[in-house]
């Protein structure tokens, strides 16, 4: 077993990977939890999903809006994102238009997220919140105001859920596979800042002692056309997942960047 560290830095030019080494640097002193890198016991089927092969050999994913459509096309279209690994245009996702819903809601609407195989164009996934959500504190744990998504795959098939979990204090998610048995827990930080800063919202195992990878929303830098800069995310996935595993963290992603930093 080895222990790595996630430490983000500020400032332009190149990708959030790049910017933050994955050394051994046991006795650190830094606030920032450690990512341990362990075997992962995984529990699904050995059979890969259509469309989700390119995951297999990714460790990282970069999840970028394509702004440049999206502000063309205002609010009568849905976002688009761009989604790359090992250097490679994966996968791009485009969210169903619904403009009276995105006016009413922002980014608390329910949404299709729909995610293609870039070479292929075939869908390969696709991210599900069937009803607007609000943030009131009052709703508590076991209420249906919660945040959560539904997961599927190209033939419409449950893969997982991703659901918010109450606290007070930082941002808490269980990942969950279609039988609802937690896989992983997901942690993010006390008061999430929409821009400026990178932050890191960390994954651990299933018991939430283990820090096994992150999701991290980087900044690119301060951009006078545009305020937009959170729309940029990395997800670094734990060591030895299935590619059914990666795609239910590649929601997470979706989800904790409509919860706290989308803001159309």
């Amino acid at each position: 077993m080895s222990v790595v560290t996630v430490q983000p830095s500020k400032g332009r030019g190149g990708s959030a990977s790049e910017r933050i080494p994955l050394e051994e640097r046991n006795g650190s002193n830094s606030s920032q939890p450690s990512i341990v890198v362990d075997d992962y016991d995984d529990d699904s089927d050995d059979d890969i999903p259509k469309g989700m092969e390119a995951l297999e050999d990714v460790a990282n994913l970069i999840i970028t809006q394509d702004m440049a459509r999206d502000i063309k096309a205002g609010c009568c279209s849905g976002l688009t994102y761009d989604i790359r690994g090992n250097d490679e245009d994966l996968y791009y996702a485009t969210e169903d238009k619904n403009c009276f819903c995105r006016w009413t809601c922002g980014p608390a609407r329910s949404f299709m997220m729909r995610i293609f195989d870039r070479r292929s164009d075939l869908e390969m996934m696709s991210l599900k919140r069937a009803a607007c959500r609000c943030d009131w504190w009052c709703c508590l744990d076991k209420c249906c105001c919660q945040h959560s998504i539904i997961i599927q795959n190209y033939n419409k098939e449950t893969m997982g859920f991703i659901r918010q979990k109450f606290h007070i204090f930082g941002a808490k998610l269980d990942v969950l596979n279609r039988n609802r048995e937690v896989k992983f827990k997901i942690k993010g930080p006390c008061c999430p800042c929409r821009c400026c800063q990178e932050l890191i919202f960390d994954i651990y195992d299933k018991e939430g002692e283990k820090c096994m990878g992150y999701i991290l929303k980087t900044w690119q830098g301060y951009n006078p056309e545009t305020n937009m800069d959170h729309e940029n995310f990395e997800v670094r996935f734990p060591m030895g997942i299935s590619a059914k595993d990666k795609a239910l963290l590649l929601g997470a992603a979706y989800l904790v960047n409509f919860m706290y930093f989308e803001m159309s």
